[in-house]
């Protein structure tokens, strides 16, 4: 069962949120529960963009293929600027 939690922040904004525990495995793979994959329509194949901040994963589903391309050209650049020497 998915724990919901609900955090108000006045007359407009209201964040609805899921939280649970998974373990990363041995090859650092992430499992997404069924119910969670079941409600944001995530398919073997879907692309996911993966945002960080203030010691947070955010993972986001990709909705079109103007973004996806987006996605795979900032992942491409990233690894071009992994690759320069310091």
């Amino acid at each position: 069962m998915i724990q919901k939690y609900e955090m108000n922040f006045g007359e407009k904004t209201t964040l609805i949120f899921t939280a649970q525990s998974r373990k990363i495995d041995e090859r650092f793979r992430l499992t997404i529960p069924k119910k969670l994959r079941d409600d944001f329509s995530i398919h073997s194949g879907t692309m996911l963009k993966i945002k960080t901040g203030n010691k947070q994963l955010i993972l986001e589903k990709v909705e079109n293929e103007k973004e996806i391309s987006s996605v795979l050209s900032q992942q491409i650049d990233a690894a071009i600027v992994e690759k320069l020497p310091k």
